[in-house]
């Protein structure tokens, strides 16, 4: 097998030649926008008297981004610290160790030290189902709307290392994608890279301690009035530079969820849930 990106990068002093992007496609950081304000939403009062106040701020941020930021999520500190800590222990173990977690099989699970990783995702999937259930509402939809669509959910938890790179005009730590599932939570750690396209401009998504990014996936496709589809998901990117861990929580289902129009409760043969199990799998594999 290969050696790793994490220990061939100690080694070298330019980036391999099989990582070097074609020159059309390298990564212009001069046209990144660095002071642009991402929405940050306060969840503190999701479940009280000011809902509708954070279900608005929510579905601005749908609407006009796509993605957006989240504080007063529910995560202690403590909670996050512990993952943290599990995240850069994982990429500290010897190759060979690593190693064993290895396997092509998108299905099978990494075992990481139970009680932390478990504390962290039980916290993340909660996040996930309450912001659904806001997104909901700001649609004008039953609370329960999106959750109930998306029948039995499944999570998938990624751990990204992404380390120094010595040549970072000539390469992308993740080229722009968009995700491909209903919701992901993401947490950076102090090191910037994240960008997201908006208006056909990149712009840098500047880490916060203690806050989440939410990147609304493809599987939420939302139908307008008079407007046709309007698509919800955005597309990001990771520029490389210094050591950087990106925690991120997927929560999708096996159908593409699409949302009946505003004060409309039908929905015509096209509209119906697809099945996108294969397809997801396929993600996965790449």
């Amino acid at each position: 097998m290969k050696p790793l990106l994490t220990d061939l990068v100690s080694s070298v002093s330019s980036v391999p030649p099989n990582f070097i992007r074609p020159e059309s496609d390298r990564p212009n950081l001069h046209d990144v926008i660095s002071d642009h304000c991402i929405p940050v939403v306060d969840l503190q009062h999701l479940d009280g008297p000011n809902r509708s106040t954070v279900v608005k701020a929510i579905g601005e941020a749908c609407q006009d981004y796509g993605f957006f930021l989240v504080k007063n999520h529910g995560l202690s500190n403590e909670v996050i610290d512990k993952m943290t800590h599990v995240s850069k222990e994982f990429f500290r173990l010897p190759e060979k160790e690593r190693l064993k977690n290895y396997s092509d099989d998108p299905m099978k699970t990494t075992r990481l030290p139970k009680k932390d990783t478990s504390e962290y995702c039980k916290n993340t999937r909660r996040m996930a189902l309450r912001l659904l259930e806001a997104i909901s509402e700001s649609l004008e939809l039953e609370k329960d709307y999106i959750n109930s669509a998306l029948g039995k959910h499944a999570q998938h938890m990624a751990i990204n290392y992404y380390p120094k790179c010595p040549e970072p005009k000539l390469t992308y730590g993740l080229p722009g994608h968009a995700d491909r599932n209903a919701v992901t939570i993401l947490l950076q750690d102090h090191v910037p890279g994240l960008q997201v396209l908006k208006d056909e401009k990149w712009i840098a998504v500047n880490p916060i301690p203690y806050t989440f990014s939410v990147n609304i996936g493809d599987q939420i496709q939302v139908y307008e009035i008079g407007q046709g589809i309007e698509q919800w998901s955005v597309q990001e990117r990771a520029s490389p530079g210094s050591a950087e861990l990106l925690r991120g929580e997927d929560l999708y289902s096996d159908v593409l969820l699409p949302v009946p129009r505003r004060h409309d409760t039908t929905s015509s043969a096209t509209d119906r849930p697809r099945p996108t199990s294969s397809h997801l799998q396929k993600l996965y594999i790449q």
